[in-house]
This record gives C-alpha cells, sequence and structure tokens, in this order.
C-alpha cells in the first residue's frame, strides 16, 4: 500500500511538473504568436509606407522632368535671344557707320 502511495505521489508530481511544462510551452506560444502578429502588422505598414514613397518618387520624377524641360527651354529662348541682341548690334554698329558716313557727307556739302 505505501509502494502504491508513493508511485501515486510520483505520478502526482510527473502530472504537475507536465502541466506545469504545458503552461510554459502554451505561454511560449501565446508569447511567439503576439510577435509574430505584431512582425506582420510592422510589414504591413512598412509596405503601405513603401507604396507611398515610390508614389512620391515618380511625383519627384515628373516634377524633375518638367523642370529639366523648362530649363532647356528657357536656354534655347536665351540662345535665341542672344542671337537676335547680337544681331541688333551688328545693324546698330551697321547704322551708327551709316550715320557717321551721312553726318560726313552733310559736313562736306555745307
Amino acid at each position: 500500500l505505501d509502494d502504491v502511495r508513493d508511485q501515486l505521489e510520483q505520478t502526482a508530481r510527473a502530472k504537475r511538473k507536465l502541466e506545469s511544462e504545458l503552461e510554459d510551452k502554451q505561454q511560449t506560444v501565446a508569447d511567439i504568436t503576439r510577435e509574430r502578429e505584431m512582425a506582420e502588422q510592422r510589414v504591413s505598414d512598412l509596405n503601405h509606407e513603401k507604396v507611398e514613397l515610390e508614389s512620391k518618387l515618380d511625383e519627384d520624377q515628373e516634377d524633375m522632368n518638367d523642370i529639366v524641360n523648362k530649363h532647356k527651354a528657357t536656354l534655347q529662348q536665351l540662345t535665341a535671344t542672344q542671337t537676335s541682341l547680337a544681331d541688333l548690334e551688328i545693324g546698330n554698329s551697321q547704322l551708327s557707320a551709316t550715320n557717321l558716313s551721312l553726318k560726313n557727307e552733310v559736313f562736306q556739302l555745307v
């Protein structure tokens, strides 16, 4: 009878130990599950942020392309204006020379 009681007590201790280990394992699973859910949420948040950043990057690229095109158009206009200015300066020089020549003729006639 004592052997049976000892065996029963050992079995009860083993059962309590196994139950405790089971609770620990269940808590570990719960912790891991919670951490996994948090990681999945973080991944979802990061993916959403990535999509927003890619969209912003596309918009910024379009803006930069517009600025580059405007810059090129401005340079072309500047070149055309400089060419026109140079032509006007040549014309002005020619008119000044003609004016001087006509003044000399008038002076000689007087």
